[in-house]
């Protein structure tokens, strides 16, 4: 599996027109079909590249993303849970 990201290392930073292209003809060539994105995150942009190649996105919640009444097992098996579906796993 290879991570690529949509935006860079600034989470705040807009990729350019250019920028999603490339990464949504890279999905596409990979037979991705989930786009992942951190729930701290505007999912505008996932949500974008996942219509341009009929996918499909999901959330990862980061630790310091605790809601009320979670602790870190609880982040972690919700991520898991995401991964698992989104990834196709048996």
């Amino acid at each position: 599996m290879k991570q690529v990201g949509v935006a860079g290392i600034s989470p705040d930073a807009e990729p350019s027109p250019g920028r999603l292209a490339r990464v949504a003809d890279y999905a596409r060539r990979h037979g991705v079909t989930t786009i992942f994105f951190g729930s701290s995150i505007d999912p505008k942009l996932a949500d974008t590249v996942a219509r341009e190649i009929r996918a499909r996105t999901a959330v990862l919640d980061p630790v310091e993303g605790v809601r009320a009444g979670d602790d870190y097992l609880s982040v972690m098996r919700r991520n898991a849970a995401a991964l698992h579906a989104g990834l196709g796993c048996a």
